[in-house]
């Protein structure tokens, strides 16, 4: 994600394993992703929460005021169930 003032923040990893083999010679902490698992691999609610507090916190701490646009995907709609 990048913001208009040029700053760079990592990309968030999701995946199903907690230790991916492909990170196994690497230190999660020194990598410059946010890496973060479950089941199925999917960006849940609780993990949704969990990034904008983080990224809220960050910009609270640079004394930066955002908007923040959030465009749901009809893939995401289609799932509903039907009324």
């Amino acid at each position: 994600m990048c913001s208009a003032l040029g700053e760079k923040l990592p990309p968030w990893i999701i995946d199903k394993s907690k230790n991916p083999r492909t990170f196994c010679e690497q230190d999660m902490n020194k990598l410059k992703v946010k890496y973060t698992n479950n089941v199925k691999a999917w960006m849940m609610n609780l993990i949704f929460n969990k990034y904008l507090k983080e990224l809220d916190e960050y910009f609270k701490r640079k004394a930066h005021k955002i908007v923040f646009l959030w465009i749901m995907f009809q893939c995401i709609l289609l799932m509903r169930p039907p009324i």
